[in-house]
């Protein structure tokens, strides 16, 4: 995601309307973002390395003070902010991190919420596993959709006469696609540990929710897919289980696992025996990058 970014920030800046502004100003428009910290790193990283303007960040005023300083010693410039004060529109982001003449990338002013090549590699290895049921950390829900729009344009694909699936695609049969539950995991708890995935305000989420009616609608993906809100008794379920299998996670990584345990503990989720399950674990974030 963070190369997707950098490299159409550098497309926009190549632009008339940005050489006006930086011929007048004599500044080279900036990127702000709200981020709980993953992202703003992964970004600054690609900026440093390309000798790009560092990115200007909106984070929460309680964030932990490691991250904050992470964030500062990425090369990034911190605005602390209230943000279950009030839902900000972009030029309340460029506003309040001193951008009123660049980009908010929060609300996708580079990249809107349908591009497919944020995570479309990651989104192509998880497709080639042909899973009965998948499940994916939601936060912005960008990976999610990433998913979701790469199933719908291959299944319609194969569908067509003369249609071919990318090669990316090994064996699998993409109208096994239609059939896989897809199913991501958030929370709307402000104390959860799933600290990267909860938000006060999401505005694509009537965007995420809709698309996931319209698959079903089509049947082009399994009638349990949509998203669902995890209690932190199956993330510390989900923790054990990680940390005896010596995996690298952050307890928002492996929120699609605490999913599978509470749903199955619910009694909502019928699995037959046989089935194929995927977890998608995103991870950890690195908080020792340095700036260059």
């Amino acid at each position: 995601m963070a190369w997707e970014v950098v490299i159409k920030y550098k497309e926009f800046l190549k632009r008339e309307t940005f050489k006006k502004v930086i011929l007048q100003s004599g500044e080279v428009p900036r990127l702000s973002i709200i981020s709980s910290g993953s992202a703003a790193i992964a970004i600054q990283n690609f900026l440093s390395k390309f000798f790009l303007p560092d990115l200007k960040v909106l984070i929460d005023h309680n964030t932990q003070p490691f991250i904050l300083d992470a964030l500062k010693k990425a090369g990034c410039e911190v605005y602390p902010y209230n943000l279950s004060q009030r839902l900000l529109q972009p030029d309340d982001v460029k506003r309040l991190t001193n951008n009123i003449n660049g980009l908010d990338i929060t609300y996708r002013e580079i990249i809107d919420y349908n591009h497919k090549t944020y995570y479309d590699w990651l989104s192509y290895e998880i497709l080639d596993h042909a899973p009965d049921f998948c499940f994916v950390p939601f936060g912005t829900g960008d990976l999610f959709q990433n998913i979701l729009n790469i199933s719908h344009d291959e299944t319609i694909k194969m569908q067509m006469e003369h249609g071919q699936k990318d090669p990316r695609l090994s064996n699998v049969e993409v109208a096994h696609f239609a059939k896989c539950h897809f199913m991501a995991a958030t929370t709307s708890n402000p104390k959860s540990k799933l600290t990267k995935l909860y938000s006060a305000f999401l505005p694509s989420l009537p965007a995420h929710k809709h698309k996931i009616s319209r698959l079903k609608e089509t049947a082009m993906c399994g009638q349990y897919t949509g998203i669902y809100n995890v209690s932190d008794y199956f993330t510390d379920k989900a923790i054990d289980i990680a940390q005896s299998l010596g995996l690298s996670f952050e307890p928002s990584g492996i929120a699609g696992l605490a999913l599978l345990f509470q749903l199955q503990a619910e009694g909502n989720l019928p699995i037959a025996a046989n089935a194929k399950i995927l977890i998608v674990n995103t991870g950890k974030t690195k908080y020792n990058i340095q700036s260059s």
